[in-house]
């Protein structure tokens, strides 16, 4: 006895997207009037693959409708142009008309985009249809806020937290999310450069017109360190994965094979994530969204030049001397996202817990390195622990922590940097967990230093006890913050009363 196919099996929805992918391939290479409105739409615009597969998929269930191939549409097209008879000459329009109609009863933006794809192989033909495509209002263009963004980042699973991370921290599109392989990453991922530059080809691109650098901060190379490190063990199903220059740095879900995870496929996890943590459906992000509060964040910063920020984002530079004169370097590109890194990353504290930083420079940089890998604050690990209760392995890693954020550091504070020893590590700490919290000072008039107690030092080598201070500030208002941002201190955090404390290496070659 034969078992029905149901239509929302699987494998048949395989099948019926590799059937579909054949006919794409097939109308491509088979059909002169394809070719010709291929390209047509390549020279006038730079729509992404997904674009052109949308197009063909029009076409195909239009000539399907119809019963006639492309070829054969464009020849009867030029014979109806040539009657004296209105019908005649309007036949295909009175076609389209009619298959739009059956598809707007199912969704109107669907039958607006066949209608235009459809229109667009007739004007490429150099035969245009009269008829009109049905309006569907204004685009979705929502920029979804920050507390939107955290509340989606901190309900996704921890291996899983880069596929957010990453477009909110370096904006890049979502055709070109999916095309990262670790050999993007590869240079600054394994030296330990945050932020991390990756330069993307222009046939990476959207359009393919010219290729572009962005960035990923602290937050997102953690993320991504964590997704490596899981394929790399491997589960009891899914065996562990050899990580090399061409892996995809973001793949389908529980299968054996690494595939890398494709533009519909990104999307439909936003839908489906955005749905877990109990988003109405017209609160649910999408990519392009994440995208927009990229660009819009950098912006309300204002810390770094408009046409910086295009360029960061792989749009051309505005205006004419923004596009032939606006040519920064890689490393002033970097020196200028690292100002805006803190407003690109997303807290892991839920809202309404406690959210007390840290009381010295040392303990932020600590937590930070927590939060970035997944571990909610309020657990004991090993940054939290009492000094007394670390065992000798983790002062070690304690150690080797601090190395590499001080040689990060020094590439912008121009800091020379020393390897320090675990001892003295430990006896900075074991002093810093000794301090008092000092108070706030309550004037509005300018930014307060704290006294000299708050400042940890942080070390050099056990013969030349050349030290590092970490210097704290307190900020009232917004222009007090972004002043001193400008001056390249860092968030800390904010204490109840609306204050916020920021920090800086200090060094003598400052």
């Amino acid at each position: 006895m034969v078992m029905p196919t149901n239509a929302s099996d699987p494998e048949s929805k395989r099948r019926k997207k590799d059937k579909l992918q054949d006919k794409r391939v097939l109308y491509k290479a088979k059909y002169e009037s394809v070719k010709q409105w291929s390209i047509g739409v390549e020279n006038d615009f730079s729509g992404s693959s997904k674009t052109e597969e949308g197009h063909l998929n029009s076409l195909i269930k239009f000539c399907e409708h119809i019963g006639m191939n492309p070829d054969e549409i464009i020849t009867a097209r030029i014979q109806d142009s040539l009657s004296n008879d209105p019908r005649v000459r309007n036949r295909f329009e009175l076609l389209l008309k009619g298959f739009v109609v059956k598809i707007k009863k199912e969704s109107l933006s669907v039958a607006h985009h066949v209608a235009t794809s459809i229109k667009s192989f007739f004007f490429y033909n150099l035969v245009p249809l009269t008829y009109k495509a049905p309006s569907i209002g204004e685009q979705n263009t929502s920029c979804p806020s920050k507390e939107a963004l955290e509340k989606l980042y901190q309900g996704t699973d921890p291996g899983l937290r880069a596929r957010i991370s990453f477009i909110r921290q370096s904006g890049a599109r979502r055709g070109t999310v999916v095309k990262t392989k670790y050999k993007h990453i590869k240079p600054d991922f394994e030296a330990g450069i945050i932020p991390l530059h990756i330069h993307y080809e222009k046939e990476e691109v959207k359009g393919k017109k010219f290729g572009y650098d962005t960035f990923l901060g602290k937050q997102a190379v953690e993320d991504i360190r964590i997704n490596l490190e899981k394929r790399k063990r491997g589960t009891r199903k899914i065996p562990p994965e050899e990580i090399t220059d061409e892996s995809p740095i973001f793949i389908k879900e529980n299968i054996a094979t690494v595939e890398a995870l494709d533009e519909t496929g990104l999307s439909q996890w936003y839908v489906d994530q955005s749905k877990k943590v109990g988003f109405k459906k017209d609160e649910i992000v999408m990519p392009h969204a994440v995208r927009r509060s990229t660009q819009t964040t950098m912006e309300k910063a204002n810390l770094i030049q408009l046409n910086w920020i295009d360029h960061l984002m792989g749009h051309r530079p505005r205006g004419a001397q923004g596009k032939h004169y606006s040519k920064p370097t890689v490393e002033e590109l970097r020196e200028a996202y690292a100002k805006v890194e803190s407003f690109l990353t997303l807290s892991l504290t839920p809202l309404g817990e406690a959210s007390i930083g840290p009381t010295s420079a040392v303990d932020a940089l600590n937590r930070t390195s927590s939060v970035a890998a997944g571990q909610m604050p309020n657990a004991e690990t090993m940054e939290t622990k009492p000094i007394d209760r670390l065992t000798e392995q983790e002062i070690n890693e304690l150690h080797k922590k601090n190395q590499q954020v001080q040689q990060s550091l020094s590439n912008y504070m121009k800091t020379p940097f020393s390897p320090t020893s675990p001892t003295k590590i430990e006896n900075s700490l074991a002093n810093d967990c000794k301090q008092d919290k000092t108070p706030v000072s309550e004037d509005n008039s300018k930014p307060t230093e704290l006294p000299d107690s708050s400042k940890v030092e942080i070390g050099s080598s056990m013969k030349e006890q050349e030290s590092i201070s970490c210097e704290i500030v307190a900020a009232k208002t917004n222009d007090e913050k972004l002043k001193l941002f400008k001056e390249g201190w860092g968030y800390l955090k904010e204490v109840p009363n609306g204050t916020f404390l920021l920090w800086r290496i200090k060094s003598k070659t400052v």
